[in-house]
């Protein structure tokens, strides 16, 4: 298990964003996203402060955001040295999304012998486990105080094989301030599922009952999960788990170096 993972950049933000929590905690304008830190009313913050916060740090999330104003915004403000990678944005309310999940977890049967788990405080062994999944599928994984829930709620799913081996899971947090233009919004993600195990329906069934569970423990009214454009399969991932694309919000990563980031 690695408390902090990754590049050089990587850890040095997360050290960071654990050191920031407290102040983030009576910012509603802002969320810790764990990898990096999350804005939400770039606006209502000042993009002044904005701009020496993403300086600071050499990256950003600016999370469900109009995409071509926002975009817009960051080039004029930082330059055209910063990337900015945008992924598509999905919404879900409560009702719809735990009705469409139920049905895929009463008509889903797991294999002989695996099982599947909710953790909301996971030991250091499952931690370890999921953070090098999804390394394996390309995810940039969350540190470990996050995972434990050390400063936000957070649930992890699991899928494990008749062997102990971790074949899918997925994650979600409850970031956002009460107060906050996000409040009551469940975030989900890193749906990780083992190579020699795609094409099972894993995802689609480690991301459901992450919802169900999630809700059950933690009472969000909205789900928001994201995907890059190109990514169908996770697109529809998302979709069959009853949410919907919005027509005008993004979330941008923002990024002046080769290092690589999940939004």
């Amino acid at each position: 298990m690695a408390e902090y993972i990754g590049t050089n950049l990587q850890v040095s933000i997360q050290k960071r964003m654990r050191e920031r929590h407290v102040w983030i905690e009576d910012t509603p304008e802002i969320a810790n996203g764990g990898r990096t830190l999350n804005f939400l009313d770039p606006d209502k913050m000042g993009w002044n402060r904005v701009g020496d916060l993403t300086q600071e740090d050499g990256v950003a999330v600016f999370m469900a955001l109009p995409l071509e104003e926002t975009r817009a915004n960051l080039q004029e403000r930082l330059g055209a040295n910063w990337r900015t990678p945008h992924w598509d944005v999905f919404f879900g309310n409560a009702e719809s999304v735990l009705e469409t999940c139920n049905s895929i977890i009463s008509s889903f049967v797991l294999p002989v012998g695996w099982r599947i788990d909710s953790l909301d405080t996971p030991t250091e062994r499952q931690i370890d486990d999921i953070q090098n999944l999804n390394i394996a599928v390309g995810i940039a994984p969350y540190p470990a105080y996050y995972c434990r829930g050390d400063v936000i709620p957070c649930v992890s799913t699991c899928i494990w094989d008749d062997k102990c081996r971790l074949v899918a899971t997925a994650m979600a947090n409850f970031r956002y301030h009460p107060n906050s233009r996000l409040k009551g919004h469940l975030y989900a993600g890193s749906v990780s599922v083992l190579p020699d195990c795609q094409g099972m329906g894993l995802g689609k069934m480690a991301n459901a009952a992450l919802l169900v569970d999630s809700h059950r423990i933690m009472g969000w009214t909205t789900v928001l999960e994201q995907v890059k454009p190109d990514n169908v399969p996770s697109r529809r991932m998302i979709e069959a788990c009853g949410l919907t694309k919005s027509q005008e919000l993004a979330t941008i990563l923002v990024i002046n170096s080769d290092d690589q980031f999940s939004a």
